[in-house]
């Protein structure tokens, strides 16, 4: 009714969102590697389906719970910058403007967050700058690094890897590629996701090596 072409960016960004949970979740590239301890937890338990983690093998259970943890930090900034976010700003300057005809509190104020939609843009372009974390990875415990100097990322590299998700086939090309690390723009951004828990292993912590992980039948 009054949502126009911000309510379309909304149902992208949430298709796009749910996209990356299916296809991540559809898509396991792995192989044996029993007798090789997981880079992350040191288990072998799980490496009988071994996965690629930034060129190192990783077990099942790591590799799903990182995967999953990129997924839902997408999720949850997709939801609060662009659903929570502008409801409530629209509901509190609502509140405080004149009666329009039928218009309710949130309708008015509506009106006034739609002319200044662009800005919720600008502030997903920035959400990895402030020490690496957007508001979705700081809640679950990921971060985004620069991959030379393991500095936490910046504003400039946060536009960078977040710019070609506008791009409406990238968000799908991501899907494929979250589960092993890099992902479109980490290239360009220079960048890194890492897991804080196990910031200081080998996958995360710089060290280069790249362990053959063949796609057997699942």
């Amino acid at each position: 009714m009054f949502l126009g072409l911000a309510e379309l960016l909304i149902v992208l960004l949430v298709v796009v969102g749910l996209a990356f949970a299916v296809v991540a979740f559809l898509r396991r590239k792995s192989t044996d590697l029993s007798d090789t301890a997981c880079s992350l937890c040191g288990d072998k338990t799980h490496m009988a389906k071994a996965r690629p983690l930034y060129g190192h093998a990783v077990c099942r259970r790591c590799s799903n719970g990182f995967a999953n943890r990129r997924v839902l930090a997408a999720l949850l900034d997709d939801a609060l910058i662009f659903l929570i976010a502008p409801f409530l700003i629209a509901l509190a300057i609502g509140v405080f403007q004149p009666v329009i005809g039928n218009l309710s509190a949130f309708g008015r104020g509506w009106r006034k967050v739609e002319d200044v939609y662009g800005w919720f843009v600008i502030a997903y372009l920035l959400k990895d700058g402030l020490l690496g974390y957007s508001p979705g990875k700081f809640l679950v415990g990921v971060r985004v690094i620069n991959a030379v100097n393991g500095e936490p990322a910046g504003i400039w590299s946060s536009v960078k890897r977040t710019l070609p998700l506008f791009i409406p086939p990238i968000p799908l090309i991501v899907a494929l590629q979250l589960a092993e690390g890099t992902r479109t723009g980490d290239g360009w951004a220079k960048t890194k996701v890492i897991w804080d828990r196990f910031s200081d292993r080998a996958p995360f912590n710089g060290q280069l090596v790249n362990v053959p992980i063949e796609p057997v039948a699942q």
